[in-house]
């Protein structure tokens, strides 16, 4: 499950393609929504800290991959120029990234889980 604050449905839907980013780190993992946005049931399904009171919404996702190296692209101001994601947004629990932008990040994690598997990281 993948948890998300606030009162407002979230504008995902199943099928949708995710991507997780770790605050100061890079997108660490790429995901496939399998069911729609719901409140939790129970504290069990909003495990973090918080729970139910600070995660109003959950869905269900498939993990497509996950790397142990988080990819990152570099900023200019505000926006990672290769994906035109904004820092804002990343702050946000979901922002929509452009199709172009989906692409880029796709093609950076499947990069890097290629590497890994292969042993070519840095230590």
């Amino acid at each position: 499950m993948y948890g998300i604050p606030g009162e407002r449905t979230p504008s995902v839907k199943q099928g949708d393609r995710i991507f997780i980013w770790m605050g100061a780190k890079g997108y660490i993992a790429e995901a496939v929504v399998t069911g729609d946005p719901r409140p939790p049931k129970s504290s069990a399904e909003a495990p973090w800290p918080g729970g139910t009171y600070t995660f109003g919404w959950v869905f269900p996702f498939d993990l497509v991959r996950e790397v142990k190296q988080p990819v990152s692209f570099p900023f200019t101001g505000q926006r990672q120029d290769k994906t035109g994601v904004s820092k804002s947004g990343l702050q946000r629990s979901l922002t929509i990234v452009s199709p172009e932008g989906a692409e880029v990040i796709h093609a950076g994690l499947l990069a890097q889980a290629h590497a890994e598997a292969h042993g070519n990281v840095p230590s």
